[in-house]
């Protein structure tokens, strides 16, 4: 093999090495892409399940009023 043709099959390995790489990047960027969406759908229930909290603490807060002034 001539020095031109050993040049070439290195650029063709580097080249090849280049894309495995890339498409590894990709492969990672979609993952974190599932796991950003994941986090925001466990966010979004997170702050529903509060919200819902706090209601019933208000509506208990509300009855044991209401279940006060009946014993009056």
């Amino acid at each position: 093999m001539n020095r031109i043709e050993s040049t070439v099959s290195y650029i063709e390995n580097i080249t090849e090495s280049i894309n495995l790489a890339s498409l590894s990047s990709k492969e990672n960027v979609d993952q974190l892409v599932e796991i950003n969406t994941a986090t925001e759908q466990q966010t979004a229930s997170m702050q529903e399940v509060s919200s819902t909290a706090s209601r019933l603490g208000t509506l208990a807060e509300e009855l044991k009023e209401v279940l006060v002034q009946k014993m009056k």
